[in-house]
């Protein structure tokens, strides 16, 4: 979907097939590579629309993915799924590593009633 705002087309990211690596891993083909600029990535959250929901695996302390990743230090978390957040159009955004955990970024379109 595109919409045209102040001469400028915006390509908004929609939900797509998840294909999570061998780790576990995966990224939205669509969400560009902001190379770790952070405000960069928060003003193309809020040109998408978005809203975000992160699940964090340091919150599944009986997971058998959090004891390979915190007590064995494996990257594997290929047997991590979270269910998404309560309310419709949540859609997976990206599944990666931050410094201190693995986390699971959900998305959704905002409904306009908090604009």
């Amino acid at each position: 979907m595109k919409i045209q705002q102040a001469n400028e087309s915006i390509e908004f990211i929609q939900p797509v097939q998840v294909v999570r690596d061998s780790e576990g891993y995966w990224c939205h083909p669509g969400e560009p590579d902001f190379d770790e600029d952070q405000e960069a990535y928060k003003a193309w959250i809020e040109a998408q629309g978005l809203e975000l929901s992160v699940d964090d695996l340091e919150s599944y302390p009986d997971h058998p993915a959090h004891n390979r990743y915190f007590g064995d230090g494996s990257a594997d978390i290929s047997d991590w799924h979270c269910e998404p957040p309560r309310g419709e159009g949540w859609f997976t955004l990206s599944i990666h590593m931050t410094e201190d955990s693995a986390i699971w970024v959900w998305a959704r379109r905002h409904d306009g009633s908090d604009l």
